[in-house]
């Protein structure tokens, strides 16, 4: 067998030179540097389709990467399953390694293809509660395309869960393959008889009363056996947020062959517990648009079975240090009240009483009241809605606003769909926020908000990441023409937006009503917890020409830049210089210091 890439010969000599019993062992090579990675016999697939395939990786010139024995073994059965999946049924992926003299270690991976298999018929028998074409659908199966049976075993799986959702709790699907030119694929379906709940057995309980837990479940005993439903109401007693583990299990009853018994068993939550985190995060300016990186230490203490109900209360005190302005600290004080029903219907509510001192752009105390809605169908998908009460008071009166109250009603919808919200490598993330403000004020015109953000996210060479977000706002007034006061205006500038600017006054002073922003960025690490990042920003906002708001203008701008971020348990820092593009030319740099990346 020949390696059809990168030189080997140092290796070989090696060998050669030192004989078998200078073969390293697992235990002698572990966490060496990785100098290569060489596959052989590989034609149907390149090396570049391969490695992505791959945990283990080789380095840069500043980022050595370790070798691991066990990472090399799981690659290798990766690759046996991916030829697998595409057809490659006899697929063998022999991997082994060597020290070159250097001292660094290079990994092999010998394939043996085989042949390519391919679907030429399927038979089902068995079946009677469902249909020959429904089990087709669920299985995707087409003639002619290459047999896949990773997907088939996954898929197989879907169609048991599809048959115990219609009360065939023991339904079972046995797969066999003759295979020859073709592969002839024969299911026999075992469908079992349809199942009834029968009783409902609760362990686990010590002081939570069990009528709490009862109504979080949408199942009872007598009613067809459904497994979704089982599924949704361990969802449901997990977010009662009375429970730290749930376990609902169906036990066929043998006494009673169709009928099955439920089992849950819970683990009761403390009823007083104190949390105290620290770390980075993006909150909220004094003035709307642009939120501020920010450095937070907050305590919370919880009591829950409050008055021997499922109400939970918390009280928060937080302080946190924003990067822009580290000569005082903004502080926050708050109660908050949890309860997953409301009114004897199941709607999450949380009242939130607050007193919250902000620094940044101006100094000002607001205090107020929140109270908000939340279903949460799914982990990725979030519904909101809230009514907001808020006291401004500016600490210097010659900093006094416009609006010293505002009541709005907002509601927001949240996709988080990435694989790590602190640093996401993958996925999308998207948001829609629409609000009215200042409603039933006396003599004060209320206008209308609607924000959204896009952001996405993609794994760039097994190791960087490419990003890109869009953002959007628009504000109206009612009636039409109403000047808005400076902490509603929309503003843009700085470490969260366009870099190019340092401050939202330095891009546009006066703020504005409509807003749009473009961000992309390559994010690449180097050594150790050192990275890079290139990037891109453009954005425009319909700006006020002046503090009395009689005229309006479009201001746009676009920065180029790089910087360096430095990952830490809390979050990534990042140092950004930014350079703003005018008439084609970049002007003067700037340099922005910030928590967390820009999205």
């Amino acid at each position: 067998m020949s390696f059809r890439t990168q030189v080997v010969a140092p290796s070989l000599a090696f060998l050669m030179m030192a004989g078998p019993l200078a073969t390293p062992t697992s235990a002698q090579v572990e966490n060496r540097t990785l100098a290569s990675i060489t596959f052989g016999g590989n034609f149907k697939f390149t090396d570049a389709e391969l490695l992505a395939l791959m945990k283990l990786r080789t380095g840069g010139l500043f980022d050595r990467q370790p070798f691991s024995r066990r990472a090399l073994k799981i690659d290798a059965i990766t690759l046996r399953n991916y030829y697998r999946s595409r057809g490659y049924l006899d697929t063998q992926v022999a991997d082994s390694f060597a020290v070159n003299s250097a001292g660094q270690v290079d990994a092999f991976l010998s394939i043996s293809e085989g042949t390519q298999y391919h679907l030429g018929t399927v038979n089902i028998s068995g079946n009677r509660f469902l249909s020959t074409a429904e089990i087709l659908s669920y299985l995707h199966l087409e003639i002619g395309a290459p047999y896949n049976p990773v997907a088939l075993r996954y898929q197989r799986g879907a169609l048991i869960d599809h048959y115990q959702d219609r009360g065939k709790l023991a339904a079972d699907i046995l797969l066999e393959t003759e295979i020859g030119e073709v592969v002839a694929l024969n299911l026999t379906v075992f469908e079992g008889p349809t199942f009834t709940i029968g009783r409902v057995l609760i362990s686990g309980l010590v002081n939570v009363p069990e009528r709490f837990l009862r109504r979080e479940l949408i199942f009872k005993s007598g009613e067809q056996f459904n497994r979704a439903l089982l599924v949704q109401s361990q969802q449901r007693v997990f977010e009662s947020g009375l429970f730290g583990g749930v376990e609902i299990t169906p036990v066929i009853n043998r006494g009673m062959p169709e009928v099955a018994d439920i089992e849950i068993k819970v683990r009761e939550l403390d009823r007083r517990s104190i949390d105290l985190t620290l770390g980075f995060r993006q909150k909220a300016a004094a003035s709307a648009g642009v939120p501020v990186n920010a450095f937070a230490v907050s305590g919370q203490w919880w009591h829950s079975r409050v008055f021997g109900s499922s109400v939970r209360m918390g009280i928060t005190i937080e302080a946190d240090m924003v990067l822009e302005d580290l000569s005082s600290p903004n502080l926050l004080l708050a109660l908050k009240i949890l309860s997953p029903w409301t009114a004897g219907f199941r709607a999450p509510t949380t009242l939130r009483l607050f007193s919250d001192y902000r620094t940044t752009p101006s100094p000002d105390w607001r205090t107020g009241i929140d109270l908000s809605l939340q279903s949460r169908r799914t982990r990725r998908n979030q519904w909101r809605g809230s009514f907001r009460w808020v006291f401004i008071t500016a600490v210097d009166p010659s900093d006094a606003v416009d609006a010293e109250q505002d009541r709005s009603i907002s509601g927001s919808y949240l996709h988080q769909g990435v694989d790590n919200l602190i640093e996401p490598h993958r996925g999308t993330i998207f948001q829609i926020e629409p609000s009215l403000h200042q409603t039933f004020l006396e003599g004060k015109p209320f206008y209308f908000k609607i924000e959204s953000d896009l952001r996405r996210y993609h794994t760039l060479f097994q190791r960087g990441v490419f990003a890109y977000r869009l953002k959007g706002g628009y504000l109206t007034t009612f009636p039409s023409g109403t000047v808005l006061a400076d902490i509603d205006r929309f503003e843009m500038g700085g470490s969260t937006s366009l870099r190019g600017w340092r401050a939202p006054k330095e891009f546009a002073p006066n703020g504005g009503t409509i807003q749009g922003l473009f961000n992309v960025e390559i994010r690449w690490p180097l050594v150790w917890r050192l990275g890079v990042e290139l990037f891109f920003d453009a954005g425009g906002l319909y700006a006020y020409d002046d503090d009395q708001g009689a005229l309006q203008h479009w201001e746009t701008g676009m920065d180029v830049g790089a910087g360096g971020y430095l990952t830490t348990p809390l979050g990534p820092i990042r140092v950004d210089f930014a350079f703003p593009i005018e008439a084609g030319v970049a002007s003067e740099y700037t340099i922005l210091a910030a928590f967390l990346y820009l999205f």
